[in-house]
């Protein structure tokens, strides 16, 4: 009996768990907060790319975000502007950043710099690699608030934020059509 109700745990489980499952795991050493996320969607690796560097699109399905423009190109580099309005407790918070961000078309990866902004200091890279019929997306980001921020701030915020955005861009993913891989 007890083999039979571990099968049904488990059979329970997957068909709980999406496929495109996140793995996000945060760490606080002093006051920066370095975050590691691992995801994966049905889109294929173009597809992915393509929605991910479209900067203008991304406040169309990305919860906060209000504006992101490109406000300078220059070869893989892009300066982008981004503004935010996050809630925390009953405030409303404008967060607005800009980021060097040098893309990697080859190699698949995207490494973004804090030029200027809100933030102390935010870093990130993004890493895709296909995987059988899937693409994965890993994100490795340093995140430094203010002061200030730091109050209102914890780890358990900065994992749902993450969460909210990895969610956001699987179901905008895998609600696209496939095209060819690059």
């Amino acid at each position: 009996m007890k083999l039979l109700s571990t099968y049904f745990s488990m059979v329970i489980m997957q068909i709980i768990t999406p496929a495109n499952a996140e793995f996000i795991t945060i760490t606080k050493n002093n006051h920066k907060y370095d975050v590691s996320a691992q995801f994966e969607t049905f889109a294929d690796i173009c597809s992915t790319w393509d929605q991910i560097t479209d900067y203008e699109d991304l406040p169309s399905f990305m919860p906060n975000l209000v504006t992101s423009e490109t406000l300078r190109k220059s070869g893989n580099k892009k300066v982008v502007r981004q503004v935010y309005l996050v809630k925390i407790f009953l405030f409303l918070f404008k967060l607005e950043n800009k980021f060097l961000i040098t893309e990697h078309f080859s190699k698949k990866k995207i490494n973004i710099q804090q030029i200027s902004g809100d933030l102390m200091d935010y870093s990130a890279t993004w890493k895709l690699f296909k995987k059988k019929e899937k693409t994965v997306i890993n994100l490795s980001a340093s995140i430094t608030p203010t002061q200030f921020q730091m109050i209102l701030l914890s780890k358990n915020k900065i994992d749902e934020r993450f969460k909210t955005m990895t969610n956001a861009l699987i179901k905008r993913l895998d609600s696209i059509d496939k095209i060819d891989d690059c």
